[in-house]
């Protein structure tokens, strides 16, 4: 996986619960590097973690189109689906 300074301070943003601020460098991020899979994939756990979750999905799908390899976007959009599962059972 390649990772940047940014990267690997929006994953500790979102280890410290701070989902808010590691958008913010996830988004920075991806200015300079649209195609960043690690960036697009913490974003999707931001998105995920304030339950914005179409915002969730799609950052997941793009992780995965620029590294397929990558299991935790897989996983991330499984939660997101679930999310969205329950969410329209419980409706």
């Amino acid at each position: 996986l390649i990772t940047t300074a940014r990267t690997t301070l929006g994953h500790i943003m979102l280890k410290q619960n701070n989902p808010f601020e590691a958008i913010a460098l996830f988004q920075q991020e991806l200015e300079f590097r649209p195609n960043l899979a690690t960036a697009l994939d913490g974003l999707g756990w931001a998105y995920l973690k304030l339950n914005r979750l179409s915002e969730s999905r799609t950052a997941f799908k793009a992780a995965i189109k620029y590294q397929p390899l990558n299991n935790l976007s897989y996983k991330g959009l499984r939660e997101v689906k679930q999310k969205i599962a329950a969410s329209m059972s419980n409706s």
